[in-house]
């Protein structure tokens, strides 16, 4: 999960309705979620160079690329 969203995984209210825990259930996927900066070794698909929110549609080598990616599977 990528875009500042890790609160939303949590299944805590207000985030445990049904529709809520699909859509947390896909982020917790393997290869949907990215929570800090990572370094060059990073697999494609889950790369991050964002250090704040909001920062993330300014790295376009790292958090772009990477949305694109889970995008396209």
């Amino acid at each position: 999960m990528i875009l500042g969203l890790q609160r939303h995984t949590t299944g805590n209210a207000p985030y445990n309705d049904d529709q809520s825990i699909k859509i947390s259930d896909f982020l917790k996927k393997e290869g949907h979620t990215v929570y800090a900066v990572t370094d060059t070794s990073a697999v494609e698909g889950l790369r991050s160079g964002a250090k704040k929110h909001g920062a993330f549609d300014d790295e376009k080598e790292t958090t772009l690329d990477s949305i694109i990616h889970i995008i396209k599977k």
